[in-house]
């Protein structure tokens, strides 16, 4: 069932990646949601309905992730990352992270609770500042 995934997710990745210039990059969070709707098959949907937790989320970072943060433009100023740059967003993949964490809290009718991840990963920031002026 793993490999499964595994190979699905590697799948929707390559059909992300392969998608190039021509990819539609979404405009916030909402039409992200959307596209993910498309993208993920009702195997991977039903999939994620199934997990416990928007941490086991974690499991589409590295390749329909890559994938993501690369086409939606995420490293290189996208109307999708201007959307997160106003909220006070502005590595990849926290932006990457927010919309799968996301995506899974509609799935299961959950509040996305957007302040509150936007204030986690702004602190995880400001705690790395403090240690690199420390040095």
């Amino acid at each position: 069932m793993t490999r499964v995934l595994l190979i699905s997710s590697c799948i929707a990745a390559l059909l992300v990646a392969s998608a190039g210039a021509d990819t539609y990059i979404p405009r916030d969070l909402d039409d992200a949601h959307q596209q993910l709707m498309k993208i993920f098959s009702p195997k991977d949907i039903a999939h994620i309905k199934a997990m416990k937790s928007e941490d086991d989320m974690i499991e589409y970072h590295m390749g329909l992730g890559t994938g993501l943060r690369n086409d939606w433009g995420l490293w290189r100023g996208s109307r999708l990352s201007r959307w997160f740059n106003q909220r006070g967003i502005f590595h990849p993949d926290d932006m990457s992270g927010i919309i799968f964490d996301t995506f899974w809290d509609k799935l299961h009718g959950k509040p996305f609770r957007l302040q509150k991840k936007i204030a986690v990963y702004q602190k995880y920031w400001r705690d790395i500042e403090k240690q690199e002026s420390h040095k």
